[in-house]
């Protein structure tokens, strides 16, 4: 909720600074806001990230939970507690890798290792679709996708993040009121219509063609914690992206304890696009043994195909005693088609559902 926040503070609406703000910061910060409204991501490229979760908790919070669950295994904050103290040993790091030609050809993989889980989306001329190491699933790319399985929203979860590295948020949102409360010495106060101020320090580019920001403070607000504060680290311009850019982001509360960073591992141009075509193709996982994908290599390991591609319609069990199908259930089917469905059908979905939402991460997260 905070990142979000973040994002929304650097919206520029329409109301006027107060007197006392330099009018050419202002501008400036326009022109930027502008940029980062409009901001196209630039096709040909491979781009790496890592997200870091810290530990959130002191040791008297850590006390007062063990307490709480003590003789409570069904206790909501047992979860927390394992998080917690999981990320005490080792942080969790997500790495995200995006492959990106064009809207309509690219392929996006998640990795999480500290939970053993890795998720990739693609999409070809033929088909979209979701492989991880226990399933996969495919779709039509060119009709719409089932209920609640959009896989391109993991690729413009991935693309919003790497826009964060180059316009520190700015533009994540459509224009709302926001009044610029004032505009001088490198430093922009803004106020939302939902009661928050933020103050963002800003400087000029080197080339002078844009505003840089490197931290954003939440300095009021009536109903989320204050004082929070985002830094963007080691600005420099990307020949690849185009744009200037930073190498590392850093959250923390009010406390300045150290909640995530986000680092830009590489962004390289892919030069030969004929290349990404193995990288595209759609899995193969019936029969045995399966073939390979390029990144996570061999795929007997994927044991649940759900087929949504028509004329196909069919969930797929893999298994040493050998293949069954089940027909989609009803709810899994894009709008038009249609089919009965089963108890068996409606738990894959639910399973597959719980999965998928998984990929959603970051902003939200934990």
């Amino acid at each position: 909720m905070i990142l979000a926040l973040t994002a929304a503070a650097c919206v520029l609406g329409v109301n006027q600074p107060t007197p006392g703000t330099h009018p050419d910061l202002v501008h400036a910060f326009q022109e930027t806001w502008t940029r980062a409204h409009t901001f196209a991501f630039p096709r040909a490229v491979v781009v790496r990230f890592e997200v870091t979760e810290h530990p959130r908790l002191s040791d008297a919070e850590i006390a007062n939970i063990r307490r709480r669950i003590e003789g409570r295994p069904d206790h909501p904050d047992r979860k927390r507690l394992e998080v917690e103290l999981r990320r005490r040993n080792a942080p969790d790091v997500s790495r995200w890798t995006l492959w990106y030609l064009d809207d309509h050809h690219w392929r996006c993989n998640l990795d999480e290792p500290y939970q053993a889980l890795y998720v990739d989306t693609a999409e070809n001329n033929d088909h979209r679709w979701t492989l991880s190491s226990t399933f996969a699933e495919v779709y039509d790319a060119d009709l719409p996708p089932p209920p609640n399985r959009d896989v391109s929203l993991m690729k413009t979860d991935a693309i919003g993040e790497i826009r964060r590295f180059i316009y520190a948020g700015w533009g994540a949102y459509p224009v709302n009121e926001a009044a610029i409360l004032s505009a001088s010495n490198d430093i922009i106060r803004l106020r939302l219509p939902n009661d928050t101020q933020w103050r963002h320090d800003v400087e000029h580019a080197p080339d002078q063609s844009r505003l840089l920001c490197s931290r954003s403070v939440l300095e009021e607000a009536t109903a989320f914690p204050t004082g929070s504060e985002t830094t963007f680290l080691d600005w420099t311009f990307d020949e690849v992206l185009g744009h200037w850019r930073c190498a590392r982001i850093e959250e923390r509360n009010a406390d300045g304890r150290l909640l995530r960073t986000r680092e830009l591992v590489s962004v390289e141009r892919i030069i030969d696009p004929d290349s990404m075509r193995s990288l595209l193709r759609t899995p193969v996982v019936s029969g045995r043994p399966a073939e390979s994908d390029p990144i996570r290599g061999p795929l007997d390991s994927v044991t649940t195909l759900i087929d949504f591609r028509s004329g196909q319609e069919h969930i797929v069990n893999l298994t040493e005693a050998g293949t069954t199908q089940t027909p989609l259930p009803r709810g899994m089917l894009p709008p038009g088609r249609r089919f009965p469905w089963t108890i068996i059908g409606w738990s894959v979905a639910a399973l597959l559902g719980a999965a998928l939402v998984a990929i959603r991460v970051f902003t939200a997260r934990k």
